[in-house]
């Protein structure tokens, strides 16, 4: 197969869906190229283009950018060849398990924060309800401190 019979019979979307992104129904997602709270890659049928970072390209090049790999492995990665060979294989699932990998962290990170904000917002419930310098009150004023410092540290590891 050639450059452009590839590019005929392979979408975008199903370059996406194979690593792991799924497109949402306006053709938006999350750009793989710079971190964002929100979807700002626009996905076409042939390519994509990003409006917060401008990165624009083809099915090769968002192949890749998500498995950093060279064009000849993307060429063979979307089917260009018989059978992909074996260094094309090993280079996507390296990939793909890095792609997981910060995932998990990013989504272990998320209920860590949601964690500690739960502990926070009880500890100023409990503050507001007791008595100053009460036991109970100079103990949650200690415990809200301790999570602020956890929550400072959390928002220190996500950027």
């Amino acid at each position: 197969m050639t450059r452009d019979e590839l590019k005929a019979t392979v979408t975008m979307k199903e370059v996406l869906h194979r690593n792991g992104l799924i497109v949402n129904r306006n053709g938006f997602i999350s750009c793989p190229f710079h971190i964002e709270k929100t979807a700002s890659m626009k996905i076409y049928n042939d390519s994509f283009y990003c409006f917060g970072c401008g990165a624009k390209g083809d099915i090769f090049d968002m192949e890749m950018h998500l498995n950093g790999c060279n064009f000849r492995t993307a060429f063979e990665l979307l089917g260009g060849a018989d059978k992909p060979s074996w260094r094309t294989t090993v280079i996507a699932n390296k990939a793909r398990k890095a792609r997981n990998e910060a995932e998990q962290v990013r989504h272990s990170n998320a209920m860590r924060m949601r964690s500690i904000q739960l502990h926070i917002t009880a500890y100023r419930n409990i503050i507001a309800a007791e008595h100053p310098f009460s036991d109970l009150w100079c103990s949650c004023v200690n415990k809200l401190q301790y999570q602020e410092y956890l929550l400072e540290t959390v928002l220190e590891l996500d950027k």
